[in-house]
């Protein structure tokens, strides 16, 4: 009775949270204010910075100068002008920034001077895909124009008493014309190349809100708080961002989920958590929405998907490794108020051999604005490393213990806005999903699942494919259609793409560890069926996976897949030299350097026949994660199979 009433509370917590009715957030801390213009003052002195000049504190801020200022120092003696659109000039932007700081000795002022000269000569953020050619009045801001415009923004901040006054000028009639402008232009509000910005998002319309809105409004409003000189302007660009950031709130969703998934969460929850602290500091503490519940959950989210030794639920244009911002998270967690996130944090801070922490890295990574993450996670760097000796002290000095400790403590979750389950059992961890087909980033995946045992991939998504990018029709790709994901083929039909086709009745109970959904309604009428109930459930001992279905008439026979990352081996099949039984096929698994493995065996109906292919993989990022190659079983019924019926397939050890 007790895991009834749970289901039924995830139900109706899932038709409620359906609405997604709109809670205006920062817009309402922002006009409550009753002097904004004294809030909000140009020039940059609420940042929680030393001033350039103040070399004692930099110096003691910093951690590692000599790594820092050589990295700086190979970006030296560049040619700014040579392929201005490379992504290269970019960083080495914030290299010599960040090594200028630490050291301050002026070693680079004349480098940083001679890269915002040739920006301003060519008087547009050079980025790819940008047209120096746009007239002023037609340029729009894109994630890499967003990115570049805060770095050289936080360039001029720290060091306009060392440049020529006219390059200052420069500078900032460079971020003018190429953020400012664009960002307030309220022509821009309707084009579909800024449509991030969400002034006129129909939430009930066919569109999508993704990390874009997060990603690029962050940025922008970092331009806009450091080198912006009028007030007015100044104030139009915070109440502006203020609607986008309430907005893809709204579009997430209160639970905290992330449809596109954790290769983007860095771009998209991060970014929400970066814009709260933002306005934090910049409003002197009068709009701090840091404990907002929704902001906290947007950043537990990220705890659930981990897989452990680096792996991640990967649906969609993910990857499965290679997402460790522990960094970020530490810091999330402790302006949150998340005691989860930051002893998740710690644990992620642990080397690979267990026997001592690393080091917070002192760059933000590759997703832009290097400068300010930096600062950001030095910020934190003393008290990171207080909780983490607290943390070590609590396990007895043991780095294994307290990692494996902390892991044991990841628990199963639902999240019914975007239909998102992760059941974790003993040593095994399923996710599965429900959702639609227009979601951002998405693949036609609506009912799929991966599963994890002992940290090992068992049944896997391809994810992320290059291929798919900036594609009108990507699910001519074969990583993005249904018949390579974890699903059946209902009468020779795929799913289709599109916001109507989606899951139906999706439930879960994270206790006993169950999802199931109604997913016929993601398949075109063509499939001519009624109802397909995909079922998972999770135990210590095994996995199952069930399908109850009703068609109309039949078409073709049924077919489910399977995609695995090694080859498997069928009946009959010599394996670890013994023949595989009837009814089963041995799946092998290993972790992702090859030092553990296990056999798995997924046992089927014996109605079904079964096949396996090989799919040789080209895409870098897929080969990255799966090498060479991926598997997939292909499971097929009678032609004449009965038109209702059930198939149940078991994965145990």
């Amino acid at each position: 009775m007790r895991r009834i009433l749970i289901s039924l509370l995830f139900c109706g917590a899932a038709l409620s949270l359906s609405a997604r009715e709109a809670r205006h957030v920062f817009e309402t801390a922002y006009n409550a204010l009753p002097e904004k213009a004294a809030v909000f003052r140009p020039g940059g002195d609420w940042f929680p910075y030393p001033s350039y000049s103040d070399h004692s504190s930099w110096r003691a801020f910093f951690t590692g100068i000599k790594t820092i200022v050589g990295r700086g120092q190979s970006f030296m003696g560049r040619d700014w002008s040579a392929n201005p659109t490379a992504l290269k000039h970019r960083e080495a932007l914030a290299e010599l920034v960040l090594a200028e700081l630490a050291e301050g000795k002026g070693q680079f002022i004349p480098e940083i001077t001679k890269a915002l000269e040739t920006l301003v000569s060519l008087g547009y953020l050079p980025t790819p895909g940008s047209r120096p050619d746009t007239p002023p009045e037609q340029r729009i801001i894109a994630l890499h124009e967003a990115a570049y415009g805060a770095e050289v923004a936080l360039a001029l901040f720290f060091f306009q008493e060392q440049l020529p006054r006219a390059l200052c000028d420069g500078v900032y009639e460079l971020l003018r014309a190429n953020i400012f402008d664009p960002y307030l232009n309220p022509a821009n509000d309707r084009r579909p190349e800024m449509n991030w910005m969400a002034i006129h998002f129909d939430p009930n319309g066919e569109g999508y809100l993704n990390n874009w809105c997060s990603y690029c409004t962050v940025h922008v409003l970092t331009a806009f708080l450091l080198a912006e000189r009028d007030s007015g302007r100044l104030l139009q660009a915070v109440a502006k961002s203020c609607k986008t950031m309430d907005a893809y709130m709204d579009y997430a969703g209160l639970d905290g989920s992330c449809e596109e998934g954790p290769g983007y969460w860095n771009m998209a929850g991060a970014k929400v958590y970066e814009y709260a602290r933002l306005m934090c500091d910049a409003s002197d503490g009068k709009i701090d929405l840091l404990s907002d519940p929704q902001i906290r959950r947007m950043g537990e989210w990220r705890i659930h998907v981990d897989a452990g030794e680096g792996w991640v639920v990967n649906f969609s244009d993910g990857s499965a490794r290679g997402l460790n911002y522990a960094e970020v998270l530490y810091r999330y967690g402790l302006d949150c108020g998340s005691r989860e996130l930051v002893d998740y944090a710690i644990l992620n801070f642990i080397n690979n051999d267990f026997t001592a922490f690393r080091n917070a890295p002192y760059r933000g990574g590759s997703e832009g604005e290097r400068i300010y993450r930096a600062l950001e996670s030095l910020r934190y760097n003393a008290q990171l490393y207080e909780d983490r000796e607290k943390a070590l002290d609590a396990a007895g000095g043991d780095y294994y213990k307290l990692w494996k400790n902390g892991f044991a403590r990841l628990s199963s979750h639902w999240y019914p806005d975007n239909q998102q389950a992760f059941l974790r059992a003993g040593k095994k961890f399923l996710a599965a999903k429900g959702g639609h087909n227009r979601e951002s980033h998405n693949h036609n995946d609506v009912g799929s699942f991966v599963l994890f045992d002992e940290s090992m991939p068992v049944i896997i998504d391809p994810g992320l494919n290059h291929e798919t990018y900036g594609k009108s029709n990507k699910y001519v790709v074969w990583s993005a259609r249904s018949e390579w994901h974890n699903l059946p083929v209902i009468n020779g039909m795929q799913q289709a793409p599109g916001r109507s086709y989606r899951a139906v009745d999706a439930t879960a109970d994270p206790e006993a560890g169950t999802f199931s959904a109604d997913i016929a309604q993601a398949y075109p009428k063509e499939a001519a069926c009624r109802s397909w109930r995909r079922s998972y459930a999770l135990s210590a001992t095994a996995a199952v996976v069930e399908d109850h279905f009703e068609l109309e008439r039949r078409i073709a026979p049924d077919t489910l897949h399977f995609v695995l990352w090694k080859e498997p081996f069928l009946p009959g099949e010599k394996c670890d030299h013994k023949k595989v039984k009837d009814g089963e096929v041995m799946i092998f698994c290993r972790n992702f350097d090859g030092s553990k493995s296990k056999w798995m065996r997924l046992r089927f109906p014996e109605t079904l026949t079964v096949v396996k292919e090989e799919k040789p993989i080209t895409d870098r990022a897929q080969k990255s994660c799966w090498g060479e190659s991926l598997w997939r079983l292909r499971f097929a019924s009678r032609p004449d199979a009965p038109l209702k019926g059930n198939y149940r397939f078991e994965i145990v050890k």
